[in-house]
């Protein structure tokens, strides 16, 4: 048989080593490491004078390798895909619990559990026994879609507030400031339908996000606290 000599590509080397081996006599595949550019050795069959690395053969293998390529690349894609849709979810779980951050950032006032005489026990409640309210869980008001209160164009963050009435009699008044930054005074609207003692509900209008002090006044009575405010 006669030898023969073929330049071989560089992206067939992988294959035409393994071919080599099993094909070829390790005296034909020298060193057993092909290059880009270095001759290969094969038979071609005395008889018939066709090589025995068939062209159809080879195509094959072309298509086989460029199959394994392209599930190899999809693979890759997918895998990556999934760990930026991951990396979002878990940044969104960590937007979503910002309490802590906002509770270190200003000093909010925990409940006393007092309530009016008479009225159901509430571990949230919080007064003086002349004038009482309640607050929210670890002092912070959470403001988001779909939750309670209302976020409007503004930027103004508005949420309803009980206020209860003992022996001050007349009007409640309230009044507010923010502590960690400048900024406007805190907006109120009371309903005045509910007499002059007693329960009587009003609604907070924060004009921002922030560490605020809320002040409630009802003739020489007054009860004041500290609140964080987020807006998610």
């Amino acid at each position: 048989m006669a030898t023969v000599h073929a330049v071989v590509p560089q992206w067939a080397v992988p294959w035409c080593i393994a071919l080599c081996r099993r094909r070829v006599a390790p005296r034909s595949c020298p060193g057993q490491r092909i290059s880009h550019g270095e001759p290969i050795h094969g038979t071609r069959s005395t008889t018939t004078g066709v090589p025995r690395f068939s062209r159809g053969r080879e195509a094959r293998r072309r298509a086989h390798n460029l199959h394994r390529m392209l599930t190899t690349i999809t693979a890759a894609v997918w895998r990556a895909q999934v760990s930026l849709l991951l990396a979002a979810f878990l940044v969104g779980c960590t937007v979503a619990a910002p309490t802590p951050t906002a509770v270190a950032a200003c000093n909010v006032t925990s409940p006393n559990g007092l309530t009016p005489p008479a009225r159901p026990a509430d571990p949230q409640g919080y007064g003086n026994g002349r004038l009482w309210t309640s607050l929210w869980t670890n002092g912070v008001v959470i403001f988001k879609a779909g939750g309670p209160g209302a976020m409007n164009d503004d930027g103004s963050l508005e949420m309803k507030w009980p206020w209860d009435r003992g022996d001050g009699v007349g009007q409640l008044v309230i009044t507010g400031r923010r502590l960690d930054a400048p900024g406007p005074p805190l907006r109120s609207s009371v309903n005045q339908s509910y007499g002059d003692t007693g329960f009587q509900p009003s609604t907070l209008i924060f004009p921002s996000p922030g560490c605020w002090e809320v002040t409630g006044t009802v003739g020489s009575a007054a009860l004041t606290f500290v609140t964080s405010v987020i807006r998610e």
